[in-house]
C-alpha cells in the first residue's frame, strides 16, 4: 500500500541519488532503508509507524 508521504520520501531519495529497499513490518506502513550513508557508511531507516500515521521516524544505524 502506497501513501503520500512513501511517496514524498521515495521521491526525495530518487531526487538526491539515493538507492534504497523498501521492508515490510507488522508494525510499520512502511520501511526504507538507505545503506552507506555519509562519511562513515551507516545505513538509514525511514519508516512510518502503523499506530502514528504521518509521523516520518529517521534513524541511523551506527556500527
Amino acid at each position: 500500500m502506497s501513501t503520500r508521504l512513501r511517496d514524498n520520501v521515495e521521491r526525495w531519495l530518487t531526487h538526491e541519488n539515493y538507492k534504497f529497499k523498501n521492508a515490510t513490518t507488522d508494525e510499520d506502513s512502511f520501511r526504507v532503508s538507505v545503506k552507506h550513508i555519509g562519511s562513515f557508511g551507516n545505513t538509514l531507516e525511514i519508516f512510518e509507524p502503523k499506530n502514528q500515521p504521518n509521523v516520518l521516524v529517521i534513524g541511523a544505524k551506527c556500527p
